[in-house]
C-alpha cells in the first residue's frame, strides 16, 4: 500500500478521537471545533512525542504534507517533546495533550498503575530493531545471546521489550542468562565499539552509524515481526469507550494493528491479550483477532 494511503488511514483513527476528545483520569482536555478559511470544521489537538525520532516519520510527513488537515485535524502548536513515552503519556492523563506518541508498552505500564489508557493508531508498523556485533556471526534467534553481554535501552522502550519477550519465549531470564547493560537510548552502539559488550540492540539512525564504525548486523526483528505496533499514538481508553458512536461514524477502516488495554491484539505480536479483550477505537475492530 502506498505510504501516503497508509498514513492517511492511520490518522483516521486520530480524527475519530479528536472529534470527541476529553481525556484523562487526573485531568481532561476538551477539543472545541473551529472553522478554517473555507468554512470546514477542524479539530485542534495537541500531540506530545517521546522524542524526535525517525520512527515517528509518519507524524512529521502527515503534518508537513497536509494529511492531518485532510482528515479535519489541526496540530495545536508545536509537537511536544517529553523525553520518554511514559512522560508523554502522562501529559495526556494530566490534560496537557490529547495524544502521546511512543512505544505501546507504555500503555501497559500506565494501565498497571490505573491509568486506563489505550493506543489508537500506529506510527511505526514493523519492528525496526537490529542486533549488531564486531565479528558479524549471525544469530539464529535471541536464544543465541545466552552467556553473552548485550546493551539495550532502559525499560519503557520497545527495544527493551523486544529483548525481554524474545528471551522469555526462549525460556531464558533477562539479566541472568544474558548479561544486560541498560543504557540511555542512542548510546547502545558505543558499548560494542569500546568493548564493554559483545552485542548491542538499537534502531535507526544508530544502526547505520554502527555499520560505518565497522560493526555488523547479526539479527533483525523486522523479519520476525513484519507487522508490529512499534510506535503508537496513545490517549485515554475511558474516553474512547465513552463515545463509540462518534468513532464508528467518522473513521475509515484502519490497516494498523489493534491495541488492547495491555498490548497488541495482532497474531504476530508477542504481547499477550490479557485483561480487556476489546479493541479501541472501533475502527480497529474488523482487523482485531484478540
Amino acid at each position: 500500500m502506498h505510504i501516503r494511503t497508509r498514513i492517511a488511514r492511520s490518522f483516521g483513527c486520530l480524527l475519530a478521537c479528536a472529534m470527541m476528545l476529553g481525556v484523562g483520569a487526573c485531568g481532561a482536555q476538551t477539543v472545541k471545533p473551529v472553522q478554517d478559511a473555507q468554512g470546514a470544521t477542524m479539530y485542534p489537538v495537541k500531540i506530545n512525542e517521546a522524542f524526535q525520532s525517525l520512527l515517528y516519520l509518519p507524524l512529521y510527513v502527515a503534518k508537513d504534507k497536509g494529511l492531518f488537515a485532510k482528515h479535519g485535524i489541526v496540530i495545536d502548536g508545536a509537537i511536544g517533546n517529553s523525553g520518554t513515552g511514559g512522560a508523554a503519556l502522562t501529559t495526556v492523563l494530566r490534560g496537557d495533550a490529547g495524544f502521546a506518541l511512543g512505544g505501546p508498552e507504555n500503555v501497559a505500564y500506565m494501565n498497571a498503575r490505573g491509568g486506563k489508557t489505550v493506543s489508537v493508531s500506529t506510527a511505526a508498523n514493523s519492528a525496526p530493531t537490529w542486533i549488531v556485533s564486531r565479528d558479524g556471526t549471525p544469530l539464529k534467534s535471541v536464544a543465541d545471546l545466552k552467556g553473552h553481554s548485550v546493551s539495550v535501552s532502559a525499560p519503557g522502550t520497545t527495544t527493551n521489550t523486544l529483548l525481554k519477550e524474545g528471551l522469555k519465549a526462549a525460556g531464558m531470564t533477562y539479566g541472568k542468562d544474558v548479561r544486560v547493560h541498560e543504557v540511555q537510548q542512542g548510546s547502545e552502539i558505543s558499548t560494542v565499539v569500546t568493548g564493554r559488550t559483545q552485542y548491542a540492540i538499537a534502531n535507526e539512525p544508530y544502526i547505520s552509524q554502527s555499520l560505518e564504525k565497522g560493526l555488523h548486523i547479526v539479527y533483525s526483528w523486522t523479519s520476525v515481526y513484519p507487522e508490529y505496533a512499534y510506535s503508537t499514538f496513545m490517549t485515554s481508553r475511558a474516553f474512547v469507550e465513552k463515545n463509540p458512536q462518534s468513532s464508528n461514524a467518522s473513521s475509515p477502516p484502519s490497516t494498523t494493528p489493534c491495541i488492547t488495554s495491555t498490548g497488541i491484539g495482532r497474531g504476530a505480536s508477542p504481547w499477550p491479550a490479557h485483561g480487556s479483550r476489546r479493541c479501541s477505537p472501533p475502527c480497529c475492530r474488523p482487523r482485531c483477532n484478540v
